[in-house]
């Protein structure tokens, strides 16, 4: 591209909201970095500590880059209040590597069986790429419904046998997450009789990996979850999208993975919290490079790792730690969901999809509908009769040309990639560790000035849906009174 083409890719003034000429970046990954932590980095860009060198020409065998990596595996270890039981690994590939790496670890024998929670697009990922290496069961689903919602755990199936539980923690594309560890005590076991052959105990020593002995079972030493002795399955779980923005039970979990490049850093490392109990258990025809035991005798370097992404994961550990850790951030992510999630229910404009105890802090999934098609989403949700084709096709095709009238206004303002996922349409917004306060309150400032302009001249049309609810409401109240 020539330079005068580059020119044509500077942000206007209008656009440069934040300090430092920065737009309001709602991207869903590789996300935007708080600027104190970016500002940092850049001191250390060209002459780490005084060092010589750059922290990206660092060695990966040298005192330096020992150092530098003391530091970051104690801030993350610090913030997460990692238990002793549980072992943290940088590796490479990002969280759709260890998609394959977690039933490579895990599974006790090739074509082993593990039970799958499918609320979304990664998890449902995470299945079909486990399915390469063993017999994978669906233990709990909600495409049905669009993944609008979560399943209760009380309704989960889940196999005695199963290597492990895996679920996804927050679903970027749907805007779900799961409000708090799930508690598998809570969920149905399968009967004797419902078990797959496959994964019954009598099979369990065929084609054992590593020299096991016949019929053993990794993990049923003295491991619990759910808070129930007598359940010994393994929890696991992909928490790449909402990683360190609430506290986490790590002691529930066998494993955690975690893409550093949504909420911990840049993209190019991958966060793995791998217990005691599947290390060095990975079968025969686990590579090298998707060991959690050679990564973790290795210093998670088994080869050259990314050595700036992982320091730049320790400078965002320390920069929650220095927030209050990830408690007191639990509070800061929950205040910047709720501005926008109100900010929708009071329009008559936006609708968000997703049920209310599903909805994801970190991902805000939303449509731009109008105030016609509004009332309508609000007449379903309370059981109403739904508009007639005709009419709620015509709203639909306008709802596409209303959608894209906003993103593009909200870009000319400085709100870049509000866009949703190319599967879904309409819009996201996603909310990770840099999204500062002040780009939330120009979004929402320009959600209620881009309703008013584009609404009903009428008085009564340019109130929000929950007040002229609430109207309506006292006013049928009176009349039977």
């Amino acid at each position: 591209m020539e330079e005068a083409d580059l020119s044509s890719l500077a942000a206007t003034e209008r656009q440069q909201v934040l300090p430092f000429g920065r737009v309001v970046n709602f991207a869903p990954g590789p996300a935007c970095l708080p600027v104190e932590v970016l500002l940092e980095a850049q001191r250390d860009l060209l002459n780490w500590r005084g060092c010589g060198m750059s922290v990206l020409e660092m060695s990966h065998r040298g005192r330096y880059y020992r150092k530098m990596m003391e530091e970051t595996k104690g801030n993350l270890s610090s913030l997460l209040e990692l238990p002793s039981s549980h072992h943290l690994l940088f590796m490479q590939g990002g969280a759709t590597l260890q998609f394959a790496a977690q039933p490579l670890n895990m599974l006790r024998f090739f074509k082993d069986t593990a039970d799958y929670v499918i609320t979304g697009n990664w998890s449902a990922y995470a299945f079909k790429e486990a399915g390469k290496y063993g017999n994978m069961r669906v233990a709990a689903d909600t495409k049905a419904n669009g993944f609008v919602d979560l399943p209760p755990v009380s309704e989960w199936t889940l196999n005695p046998n199963a290597a492990y539980v895996h679920y996804c923690d927050n679903e970027t594309v749907y805007g779900v997450e799961f409000p708090r560890t799930p508690n598998l005590s809570e969920a149905q076991l399968l009967s004797p009789e419902e078990v797959p052959l496959f994964s019954s105990p009598s099979s369990l020593g065929s084609l054992s990996a590593n020299g096991h002995k016949e019929g053993e079972r990794h993990g049923d030493g003295d491991a619990s979850f759910g808070g129930d002795s007598n359940t010994k399955l393994r929890l696991t779980s992909d928490m790449s999208s909402n990683f360190c923005s609430r506290p986490i039970d790590i002691d529930a979990h066998a494993l955690i993975v975690a893409g550093a490049q949504k909420n911990i850093g840049p993209a190019g490392v991958t966060i793995v919290i791998a217990r005691d109990d599947i290390l060095g258990k990975e079968l025969d025809v686990c590579p090298s490079m998707c060991s959690y035991a050679l990564c973790k005798n290795a210093d998670s370097a088994l080869n050259t790792p990314p050595v700036f992404s992982m320091y730049m994961v320790g400078l965002m550990a320390k920069y929650l730690r220095k927030q209050g850790g990830l408690a007191a951030w639990s509070e800061v992510c929950e205040a910047k969901a709720k501005k926008i999630y109100d900010a929708i229910e009071e329009s008559d404009f936006f609708v968000c999809p997703v049920a209310r105890d599903a909805r994801s802090r970190i991902n805000v999934r939303f449509s731009v509908v109008g105030p016609s098609l509004g009332e309508e989403y609000e007449r379903e949700e309370e059981g109403g009769e739904q508009a007639g084709g005709a009419k709620k096709e015509k709203n639909r095709a306008e709802d596409v040309e209303l959608a894209k009238k906003f993103l593009r206004e909200a870009e000319e303002r400085g709100l870049y990639h509000l866009e949703g996922h190319r599967t879904l349409g309409g819009c996201r917004v996603s909310l990770y560790t840099g999204m500062p306060m002040e780009g939330v309150e120009a979004l929402v400032q320009f959600m209620k000035e881009f309703a008013e302009e584009n609404g009903d001249a009428s008085p009564e049309a340019k109130k929000p849906r929950r007040e002229q609810r609430e109207t309506a409401k006292s006013g049928n109240a009176q009349e039977q009174s």
